[in-house]
């Protein structure tokens, strides 16, 4: 690190990796990390038609690529300049001429993927702009993420469980049947596999993101969460308690069953610790099948 610090050196480097994830922290904080962007098509034209002088120059010929050749190679590059001069380089040395060769582009063409990752920046990007998008009830981006996913190699299953956890989070008791469906269409995934298994998804995908939304669930158990990190183990009411023999004094005694005693005792009952007594976890919200539990819980509290 000194060296760094009083600059002996010059530090230079180049990754493909997340630096905050594979770089050392503390040669990070000394470090100025620069993010290089996607080339666009024109930029990459322009390296393919110095590439091609540099060829000509080194084995005396005068290879003659249409503009249309260089537009396609470059639009399948992705954004990446090596990916493009390594198909250039495939079609320069395997001897096509020129009209041949645009013809039989699509040959030379067909294994330039799309970017993607198992356990990195795309694959969390993706995952995230996906779930996101159903979240946000943009059906169309949703489906298009998903396509990128599938397209990428992603695996269906993994698809499929975040979907389920979409379900519950982000569409709640709006519409408690979807977490019925996004569980069965991930048995469905299992079941049938690639490709057919991509228009289940597709299903779940479109029914989840166009139900109506409600997370009242999840901050419920987040707020309750809370509680317990704060109050730690606050004692269970003596009425409330399991009292498996007459040696536990007092223990269930006073209970009232709420479907046989009358309703105006029932609401004087407690059932949380009396240290948070009458906190409020779940509020529901007036968003679909929600609507209904909130006339019901209103009348009841």
């Amino acid at each position: 690190m000194p060296i760094i610090e009083n600059g002996s050196i010059k530090f230079i480097g180049a990754s493909t990796e997340n630096p905050s994830f594979e770089i050392n922290n503390a040669i990070l904080s000394r470090s100025h990390v620069l993010k290089m962007l996607p080339l666009n098509t024109i930029e990459i034209e322009k390296i393919l038609k110095r590439a091609v002088c540099k060829y000509n120059e080194k084995y005396l010929v005068a290879e003659e690529l249409s503009e249309e050749v260089f537009k396609r190679i470059a639009a399948n590059s992705d954004g990446d300049a090596r990916k493009a001069l390594n198909c250039l380089e495939l079609i320069l040395s395997n001897g096509q001429k020129p009209r041949c060769l645009e013809k039989n582009l699509d040959f030379f063409l067909q294994q330039n993927g799309t970017k993607y990752d198992k356990n990195k920046d795309y694959h969390y990007d993706l995952i995230s702009a996906f779930i996101k998008s159903i979240r946000a009830s943009e059906v169309d981006a949703a489906i298009y993420y998903l396509a990128r996913m599938l397209n990428a190699g992603e695996s269906p299953d993994f698809i499929a469980r975040r979907l389920i956890i979409s379900a519950s989070e982000d569409i709640g008791m709006a519409n408690p049947h979807c977490l019925n469906f996004a569980s069965s269409a991930a048995s469905a995934v299992k079941m049938i596999g690639m490709p057919e298994a991509k228009i289940i998804l597709s299903h779940v995908t479109t029914l989840l993101a166009t139900s109506p939304k409600s997370n009242s669930s999840y901050q419920a158990i987040r707020q309750a969460e809370k509680d317990v990190e704060l109050y730690k183990s606050l004692e269970v009411p003596l009425h409330l308690r399991n009292a498996p023999s007459k040696l536990m004094m007092g223990y269930g005694q006073s209970y009232q069953r709420p479907l046989k005693e009358d309703v105006v005792k029932n609401r004087n009952q407690s059932y949380l610790p009396h240290q948070i007594a009458g906190k409020k976890y779940y509020v529901p919200k007036d968003s679909g099948y929600e609507k209904n539990i909130c006339l019901n819980y209103g009348k009841k509290s």
